[in-house]
């Protein structure tokens, strides 16, 4: 993959990927590209792409293609340190998906700042109870960062997400 900052507000960024399945004794491979750019400007952001634009992967006679999406996303800081944010999202096979998300960050010194955030998408609002909604937070101390989700999806139980970010 590979990324650059364009002249003026514009950044844009690509990578290629080669995948490779095997379903007992057969296997198959495909090639696919993730492609995106974002525009920055003062408290607003806007951005687009595609991912997994690519070939089919093929078992023996029968070919699958990729999960192919497009996609569009915009956010504003509304607030100083409260950030809104919006994502749709159009599978190649399925209908257009819609997700809001809000984040509250705030900053304790130089090197530490922690983060509050929540979410609603209507990929899975079949969930029971509180399906569609998702919460976490964070926390990052000079330049590391841990990150924590919470996604219910209803009957098949709930998902604990977390990432480790390393800035430098």
């Amino acid at each position: 993959g590979y990324g650059l900052e364009l002249p003026g507000p514009l950044s844009a960024g690509a990578s290629v990927k080669f995948i490779h399945q095997t379903l007992d004794s057969s296997a198959a491979t495909a090639f696919a590209l993730d492609a995106g750019a974002l525009w920055r400007q003062g408290k607003w952001r806007a951005g687009g792409g595609l991912r997994n634009f690519g070939t089919q992967t093929k078992f023996r006679s029968e070919s699958d293609p990729l999960p192919f999406v497009a996609y569009a996303a915009g956010a504003a800081e509304v607030l100083p340190g409260w950030l809104l944010a919006a994502e749709l999202r159009a599978p190649r096979d399925d209908a257009p998906r819609f997700c809001l998300g809000t984040e509250s960050r705030r900053s304790f010194s130089p090197d530490l700042a922690g983060a509050l955030r929540a979410g609603y998408t209507v990929e899975t609002t079949d969930a029971e109870g509180l399906g569609g909604f998702s919460a976490g937070a964070g926390v990052e101390y000079r330049g590391l960062g841990v990150d924590f989700a919470w996604v219910p999806y209803g009957e098949l139980g709930t998902t604990f997400r977390y990432s480790l970010l390393f800035r430098f």
